[in-house]
């Protein structure tokens, strides 16, 4: 039926487990570094975790929470140190504010935070297929040739990465990867 998800339809077809990481808006640039197969970069304030709390984070080199207006949570280590990344949206009359922040998990002394400084997710990716919907989102008003070129670099790079983590996390496993795109 068309009410029918596509992961649900390939788990059909398969027999295996099909994992849907993809969240609207997202392109592949962000959803490879949320899901750990690269990294974002993520400076803070005064360049240290506190010893309690949250720190905002001042400027990340991938937008790993961006998915429209929502309030979003990954749990990974910033400087070695467990906590929450978190990102949300307000939108009200003609703004929207953003915050992204960072929290640690339990109360421990203050930690040096350097301006990029790699944000690692705790969540690994997931065996079974995995499905790379690229391009949807990652060309949205581009018509120029070399930014286009540009572009196809880094989902390639990213899809590299996806594929390399899926192998040194499941050696004696053949990674089963579906890469698909729309224009």
């Amino acid at each position: 039926s068309l009410a029918t998800t596509y992961p649900a339809q390939v788990a059909a077809l398969t027999g295996r487990q099909v994992t849907k990481l993809a969240w609207g808006g997202q392109n592949t640039e962000q959803i490879a570094a949320r899901i750990g197969a690269s990294v974002s970069l993520l400076t803070v304030t005064g360049d240290e975790i506190p010893a309690s709390g949250s720190v905002d984070i001042t400027s990340a080199s991938v937008n790993i929470g961006y998915y429209a207006g929502e309030v979003v949570t990954i749990p990974g280590t910033l400087a070695g140190v467990p906590g929450v990344y978190r990102r949300e949206t307000v939108s009200g009359g003609a703004s929207t504010e953003e915050s992204e922040t960072f929290t640690r998990d339990t109360a421990g002394t203050a930690v040096r935070c350097l301006p990029d400084t790699p944000f690692i997710p705790t969540n690994p990716v997931p065996g079974g297929i995995l499905m790379l919907w690229v391009g949807r989102n990652d060309y949205s008003g581009v018509t120029d040739p070399a930014e286009l070129a540009a572009i196809n670099e880094r989902i390639l790079d990213a899809i590299q990465e996806v594929f390399d983590d899926r192998i040194a996390a499941r050696p004696n496993e053949a990674p089963r990867i579906i890469l698909y795109g729309v224009t």
